[in-house]
C-alpha cells in the first residue's frame, strides 16, 4: 500500500491513511483504505507495526485528499475520519473489481502503538448508500468532519450533526438537520 497523509505521533511514530494496493499482471491497483502506524526511530528504515484495511476497490474517504478530515484526539488516542464504504457483495471476478457502496459515515477507532487500530464503531450520515455511478469511485458531494467533546464524537456536515457516545459509537445515534 501507499501513505497519501502522515501524522506524527510522538516524537519516533507514524500514523497514516493511504490505499491498500494489490499487483495484478505487472499492474498496481489502489483497493481499500489503509490505515498505518509506522516505528520511525530509524528513520532510513521505517518499520510498520499496525495497518487496518477498510472496505475494498472504491472505497474512499475525504482524508486521502484532504488533512483537515482526518480527527485525531491525541490526549484520548482517538481517530475520527469520513469513509466511503464499498464492499463486494459476490467474490470478484478480479482483485481490481469494485465493490458496491454500503456505507457512508464516520469511522471511530482507539489508536495505541501496542494493540494498533481498534475500531469503536461507525455513525452513518447517508441512509441511501446506491453509488449514481457504478463501477466508478464515489466522489464527495460534501464535506464531513469529525469532532470529539468529552465523551461524544460527532459527524458534522454542512446540513446535519450526527452524534454517539464515544463508548458506543455504533450504538444510538442522535441526528440533528440544520434547514439552509
Amino acid at each position: 500500500g501507499y501513505s497519501e497523509y502522515l501524522h506524527p505521533l510522538g516524537e519516533n511514530h507514524l500514523l497514516s491513511i493511504g490505499k491498500d494496493t494489490n499487483i495484478e499482471n505487472g499492474t498496481t491497483w489502489y483497493l481499500g483504505v489503509q490505515l498505518s502506524l509506522f516505528d520511525i526511530t530509524d528513520f532510513a528504515n521505517p518499520k510498520l507495526l499496525h495497518k487496518e484495511l477498510i472496505g475494498v476497490r472504491g472505497t474512499e474517504s475525504e482524508a486521502l485528499q484532504n488533512h483537515k478530515a482526518f480527527t485525531f484526539w491525541k490526549e484520548k488516542n482517538l481517530l475520527a475520519l469520513p469513509i466511503a464504504l464499498c464492499e463486494y457483495t459476490k467474490p470478484p471476478a478480479l482483485a481490481r473489481d469494485f465493490g458496491a457502496m454500503t456505507f457512508i459515515g464516520l469511522y471511530g477507532y482507539r489508536v495505541s502503538l501496542e494493540k494498533g487500530f481498534e475500531p469503536l464503531g461507525r455513525i452513518p450520515t447517508v441512509s441511501n448508500t446506491v453509488n449514481p455511478f457504478p463501477g466508478l469511485p464515489i466522489f464527495y458531494e460534501t464535506w464531513m468532519r469529525g469532532l470529539f467533546i468529552g465523551d461524544v464524537v460527532f459527524a458534522v456536515q454542512p446540513d446535519s450533526v450526527s452524534s454517539a457516545r464515544i463508548d458506543d459509537i455504533s450504538g444510538t445515534v442522535t441526528r440533528i438537520t440544520i434547514d439552509n
